[in-house]
């Protein structure tokens, strides 16, 4: 049977379970050969659903000096029905024990809460002691994925996403009892791509990663998926693809969310694009290399990732600079002008209070904007300009 079991999470007879990929909707099966008029046609699943386990077991904690590491079993029980759970030390001594009703497709969870997700649609939550945290979760459809990780900068807080069979995404902060996240995917497994995995970003965002290579993020105020990376700047500089590599990003791109989404768009390169990219002229590239650095600080954002937000402007602004300096265009002084104003504190020199992009000031931000504009004469009158208006010292 097809299982969702991942590392770390095996069958009790030691094997792990085949890597398995969720089909998109021209991979949904369709009840019924054909439509004969006696009644509508039942259409499968947009995404294939976990099979159920006879058993199951995931490592909540690693070892720790003297305390050693806990697992959380499942056991299919054949005879009397239903499925056993006990969390369990590496010793065999058992922590907590209870029973569910239905056949478990997967099980998740850390040192603070364990989630278990069952045959019908149902998520059941435990917190480390065995205590039902909720009654039964019941979700619109059967679970094909399903992830639980504690926030990096706060242990106690514990994030929750399932996508489900009807390619409906959902995350919550369980802790809080807070719904972050829903909306559907149905557009992104229309082509027949499938959902690779799902996981958050340093700051809770929901991430899908597709099979086609691009990844997407939830904005939680405009509540939709954005394409935060993909294959569509082969062709610029700052591509790890590129030939002539642009040296404005010498430095290695700071590992993150969006650096990892970005390797795994890279890793689904295909040859046949290279004719078209070598086809490019000379100003066409710099089109798509500046449109790649303002998706990649857009990305940024919408992960809420600082230290990538800061390189990526770093790297837009020295192409805007570098395009002004060789007069490729006006679009470079104008696209700066609209940056510092985005930049910009509001009320300007007169702000009392400071104000931050993904906590960092933006005077501080635009100090930075400044300094690499000055490097270029034509630029010295627009730095000027934006230095009155933020109050920064000459």
């Amino acid at each position: 049977k097809r299982g969702g079991k991942r590392a770390g999470e095996k069958s009790k007879d030691g094997k792990d379970s085949k890597a398995r990929r969720l089909q998109g909707a021209n991979g949904a099966s369709v009840a019924g050969a054909a439509h004969n008029g006696a009644g509508p046609v039942v259409q499968g699943p947009l995404i294939q659903p976990l099979a159920s386990q006879a058993s199951l077991i995931l490592q909540l904690t690693a070892s720790q000096g003297d305390t050693d590491a806990t697992y959380l079993e499942s056991t299919r029980q054949a005879n009397r029905g239903g499925t056993i759970l006990l969390c369990k030390r590496a010793d065999g001594h058992v922590l907590w024990s209870d029973v569910v009703r239905e056949d478990v497709v997967a099980i998740r969870g850390n040192h603070h809460m364990s989630v278990v997700a069952t045959s019908d649609g149902i998520l059941y939550f435990f917190s480390k002691c065995g205590r039902r945290l909720l009654p039964a979760v019941m979700l619109s459809c059967q679970v094909a994925h399903l992830e639980v990780v504690a926030a990096p900068d706060k242990p106690m807080q514990t994030h929750v996403v399932v996508v489900t069979s009807d390619a409906v995404l959902r995350s919550w902060d369980a802790s809080a009892l807070q719904e972050n996240c829903n909306t559907s995917l149905a557009s992104l497994v229309r082509d027949g791509s499938g959902v690779e995995r799902v996981w958050f970003s340093t700051a809770a965002v929901p991430v899908v990663e597709m099979s086609n290579g691009h990844s997407y993020a939830y904005h939680q105020g405009m509540k939709v998926m954005m394409r935060i990376a993909d294959d569509h700047f082969q062709a610029s500089s700052l591509s790890s693809l590129s030939s002539h590599r642009s040296q404005l990003v010498a430095l290695p791109n700071p590992a993150g969310p969006l650096s990892r989404a970005i390797q795994v768009a890279t890793r689904t390169f295909k040859p046949q694009a290279l004719p078209g990219i070598i086809a490019l002229d000379e100003e066409q590239q710099s089109q798509q290399t500046i449109a790649h650095a303002e998706t990649c600080l857009a990305s940024a954002m919408v992960l809420e990732s600082p230290a990538e937000f800061k390189h990526w402007l770093s790297a837009y602004t020295k192409l805007l600079v570098q395009s002004a300096r060789e007069g490729e265009s006006t679009s470079g002084e104008a696209r700066l002008r609209e940056l510092c104003e985005f930049l910009l504190p509001p009320g300007g020199a007169d702000s009392r209070h400071e104000s931050k992009i993904l906590g960092c000031s933006r005077k501080m931000l635009l100090g930075e904007v400044m300094q690499v504009m000055r490097s270029n004469r034509a630029l010295q009158r627009l730095a000027a300009e934006f230095q009155l208006l933020a109050g920064h010292q000459a």
